[in-house]
């Protein structure tokens, strides 16, 4: 099972390149498992879930970027 996270400044458009994501990804699956000279492809991908418009923000996250960008920093000055 693969979990697809998508992210834009536009959580309509987070939401339709998610929704393209998955369409593409089940027909990317059936052309590379098709077997030459079949019509048919063993394997079939699905969407379990449709994509939905979060209800709040998950970017930007100051303090967690800070903290990313510092530490590596502190630690280089440590040595």
């Amino acid at each position: 099972m693969l979990d697809f996270t998508v992210t834009d400044r536009s959580p309509h458009q987070s939401q339709g390149i998610a929704t393209e994501l998955g369409c593409q990804y089940v027909q990317l699956v059936s052309n590379l498992e098709t077997p030459d000279g079949s019509a048919r492809s063993p394997v079939k991908a699905t969407v379990l879930r449709a994509p939905d418009v979060p209800g709040s923000p998950s970017c930007p996250r100051p303090l967690e970027a800070f903290c990313w960008e510092a530490l590596p920093a502190y630690c280089s000055g440590l040595a």
